[in-house]
């Protein structure tokens, strides 16, 4: 049964005053040696933790089976106790015999102990708790600092740190002051992430797209696996991440990653990027905690005009003005046709005016016989005087 604080607290006074007590400050998973004094090892001997006996030596060997009893190595007088725990913590009193004389030996243990809860792990963002902790030692004053040496100070054991940053990991110590003395135990802090990325990609088709996301340098070490997907199916083989610093795969036309070992840049690149390969593509990175983190790019894929088009509308220009030049062509022989054959009809008009005139004034006064027109022949008109050709021209 664990003693009382304040009982403990007076049996250590009354062992200091008696000069036959020492006290022992241990961290978690440290180990402890106390001595029975000038116990004679041959002797029967008996250790108790708390007035409980633990091991005692006399005919035989006798343990408590309990987890302390099981643990505990007796060497000579001196006993040894491995693996401390904070149930450890306690008055060990020994007794033992020095010649025909009775020998009584205590000690005090206090177990100190530093955590870090969830995890000394933790995602980017979520919360920390920092718990420092002395057993069965009321007066002892906390506080803890961080690398930059800033203290956090807190009536408990424990301090909480709200959306922890990339910036709160490292090493952070925690001191214990309990009757002039100082002791320090360390937690050393990793904040895994932010994992980022840029919120979209844009690319004409066929260009090439960089595929990118990162992660501090302090979260590398903790990468066990990961790699890229494609929210919809388009047949890219992307790379797997091969201890968390190492991409596992082969290049291939499509993509293409840098097969060196990475820093903190998880990139690949698409090459010869179709429509087909618009879409959401994410990131994913898991830790050797089994905690993972994932962010998402958006590639979007430009319509790119071809180099087609211009020379078809060039053509197609050229068609029309070849089929202007040949319409205004066409136009200007209909106008000079049409102005021949106007300038012809008026000619015409003018012989027939002048003909049609001689026949009823007669200006004509030579006797001629008229001749009779030959059956199934026109007669050819006589000549006409030659002022009339040049009214005619």
């Amino acid at each position: 049964m664990a003693l009382s604080k304040p009982y403990l607290w007076i049996c250590l006074a009354l062992c200091v005053a008696m000069g036959g007590c020492h006290v022992f400050y241990n961290k978690t998973g440290d180990v402890v040696s106390m001595d029975c004094g000038t116990a004679d090892s041959n002797k029967a001997l008996t250790w108790y933790h708390n007035n409980e006996q633990v091991i005692s030596v006399k005919i035989g060997t006798t343990r408590a089976k309990t987890e302390l009893g099981k643990k505990v190595k007796l060497i000579e007088s001196t006993l040894k106790v491995p693996s401390l725990k904070t149930a450890d913590s306690g008055t060990y009193k020994c007794t033992g015999q020095d010649g025909n004389r009775r020998v009584t030996r205590e000690h005090t243990v206090y177990v100190m102990s530093a955590s870090a809860s969830p995890s000394e792990t933790v995602l980017h963002s979520t919360d920390l708790t920092l718990t420092c902790d002395i057993n069965n030692s009321p007066t002892a004053q906390i506080r803890w600092m961080n690398k930059n040496k800033n203290t956090y100070e807190s009536p408990g054991k424990s301090i909480s740190l709200k959306s922890v940053k990339s910036t709160d990991s490292g090493r952070w110590t925690c001191q214990i002051e309990d009757n002039k003395r100082v002791e320090t135990l360390v937690v050393d802090i990793a904040v895994l992430g932010p994992l980022t990325s840029p919120a979209e990609v844009t690319v004409p088709a066929g260009g090439s797209a960089d595929l990118t996301c990162s992660l501090p340098t302090v979260s590398l070490p903790h990468v066990e696996t990961g790699g890229w997907s494609h929210d919809s199916p388009s047949g890219l083989k992307f790379p797997t991440l091969k201890g968390g610093q190492e991409w596992k795969g082969e290049n291939n036309s499509r993509v293409m990653f840098n097969k060196e070992i990475l820093k903190n840049d998880f990139k690949v690149t698409l090459n010869k990027v179709r429509h087909t390969d618009k879409g959401n593509y994410t990131c994913t990175v898991t830790f050797k905690n089994g905690q993972s983190l994932n962010t998402s790019v958006m590639l979007k894929v430009e319509v790119v005009k071809t180099t087609e088009g211009p020379k078809m509308n060039l053509w197609i220009w050229v068609g029309a003005a070849a089929a202007l030049v040949l319409l205004i062509g066409l136009i200007i022989i209909i106008v000079l046709i049409h102005r021949r054959n106007k300038r012809m009809r008026r000619k015409v008009r003018k012989l027939r005016s002048v003909r049609q005139g001689l026949t009823p004034k007669n200006y004509c006064q030579c006797d001629r016989t008229d001749r009779q027109p030959h059956a199934g022949k026109r007669e050819r008109p006589p000549p006409l005087p030659r002022y009339q050709y040049d009214i005619m021209d």
